[in-house]
């Protein structure tokens, strides 16, 4: 929480930041009810929004593609390491060329050996080789993995493909079952032949949470493992999770360890700020770490890849459809387990490498992205915000970030 308010500060009393300016430009801001310095930190910069006048935030990441390759926000990297010359952002830009000073970034680093690419040229064939063992007769599979997808058939069989190649050894009874949401290229056509594989499929999108609980509600497995089509799975993930879940009755949900495919780190687990706003614990940084390398309980942690049991999820409701079609009701799952006196793990043993948001687009599909979260937050807050007042006040001291 300190860094969060220092960096606050940073921008606030740089001078490059213009709040009237920002909230005119980009009137959809008003709308979330979010402060526009903080928008402007976890929101506006992702989507290639300015400050203020001053600040041109394109054309600093584009000077300096270490910046955005490290998914650093480019307004405090040029106030902490690019502003001693006393020129504006945008013509500094184009006269430097810094190396990424955000203390624990690693350098940039290749996938995981693990990771499965599969060129857009060998995507029919690839399809046809690949099949999923038959469950043994009458046994209840220890998990059930869903997959929801909407498109993006490439990234949907290099998700498969590690699926496989992870469970090689048997030692987890496991069924695959895609969820698709209307999918318009070639899924409905490759998905359905592939052997074992279990295909349900809604001819328009339903969303993220809809999905997810059709989806659980035909599932057979003790438990179910949320995934993200656009993530892969290391070898021995799923025996990790699964251990962790059945080490202890008090455990509702666990998480891996999320890699980007540069293999920085995405999530050591998540926490919200007061104002609802997420964080993934240790975003962009180096992933070896120790810190990052125990087990441990967390405020929640993302639908890209979360396990639990699966009569535990039917019972509480499945994710709340009021966050249809998407964000928010990964959180809000956690934060019901959470009410019941149930514990959220961080299991750094199991391992999933994701995307982020491979699919959200530009323009107006960012815009109609930014609604939705807005939305949702103000949803989330106004069932949780007691509780997060109460979860800022106990970690201030532990902070991991």
């Amino acid at each position: 929480m300190a860094k969060f308010y220092r960096e606050i500060k940073v921008i606030e009393e740089s001078g490059l930041f213009d709040r009237l300016w920002y909230l005119a430009e980009y009137p959809d801001v008003k709308e979330t009810g979010m402060d526009p310095v903080r928008h402007y930190l976890w929101v506006g910069a992702a989507l290639l929004r300015n400050p203020g006048p001053k600040f041109d935030t394109n054309a600093y990441l584009q000077a300096n593609p270490g910046v955005r390759d490290a998914r650093i926000n480019p307004l405090l990297h040029y106030l902490m390491g690019g502003a001693g010359n006393g020129i504006t952002g945008a013509v500094q830009a184009a006269r430097i060329d810094t190396r990424v000073r955000e203390e624990n970034a690693p350098p940039p680093e290749a996938p995981p050996a693990f990771c499965v690419a599969i060129p857009e040229e060998a995507i029919v064939g690839k399809a046809k080789q690949l099949a999923f063992p038959p469950l043994p007769e009458g046994r209840t599979p220890d998990v059930s993995i869903l997959i929801p997808c909407l498109d993006e058939i490439r990234y949907t069989l290099e998700c498969l493909f590690s699926i496989r190649n992870a469970l090689r050894s048997g030692a987890v009874t496991y069924e695959v079952m895609m969820f698709d949401n209307g999918s318009t290229d070639a899924t409905p056509d490759l998905l359905p032949r592939i052997p074992n594989l279990v295909y349900l499929r809604e001819e328009e999108n339903i969303g993220f949470g809809p999905a997810n609980n059709k989806a659980a509600g035909a599932a057979r497995g003790e438990h179910v493992m949320f995934l993200n089509n656009d993530a892969q799975i290391a070898p021995g993930a799923l025996e990790a999770l699964l251990a962790a879940i059945r080490s202890d009755e008090g455990i509702g949900v666990v998480g891996p360890k999320v890699l980007g495919f540069d293999g920085r780190l995405q999530e050591a687990g998540s926490r919200l700020n007061a104002d609802g706003v997420p964080a993934f614990i240790g975003f962009g940084q180096d992933h070896r770490v120790p810190r990052f390398n125990y087990q441990r309980e967390v405020e929640y942690v993302s639908g890209a890849a979360l396990l639990m049991e699966r009569e535990r999820f039917l019972a509480l409701g499945g994710f709340d459809p009021i966050y249809a079609p998407a964000y928010y009701e990964d959180t809000d799952l956690c934060f019901r387990l959470r009410a019941e006196g149930l514990k959220i793990h961080y299991v750094p043993e199991a391992v999933v490498v994701h995307h982020l948001s491979v699919t959200s687009g530009k323009g107006k599909q960012d815009r109609s992205r930014s609604a939705l979260l807005a939305r949702n937050r103000q949803k989330f807050l106004q069932r949780w915000r007691g509780q997060l007042r109460a979860l800022e006040i106990n970690s201030i001291s532990a902070m991991l970030l």
